[in-house]
């Protein structure tokens, strides 16, 4: 598979979650934006960054700076 799309367990493992929180966040619309591929899901690197990127907190904003909730 290429490097930069990851199967639901390799983007469960980047994140240092398991996979059924991966699929939790799915279902409840948070999480990173994913490819159904061939029947699969695939999770492309830059899309988890995208998200990640968009969880970060400026501290001297506080919490209310967070777009996105787990």
């Amino acid at each position: 598979m290429n490097s930069d799309l990851l199967r639901i367990e390799e983007a469960a493992s980047y994140l240092g979650v398991n996979v059924q929180t991966l699929r939790a966040w799915k279902r409840k619309g948070n999480g990173p934006r994913y490819i159904r591929f061939g029947g699969k899901l695939v999770y492309p690197v830059r899309e988890i960054q995208v998200w990640l990127d968009g969880l970060l907190v400026d501290p001297a904003a506080g919490e209310a700076c967070a777009k996105k909730s787990l």
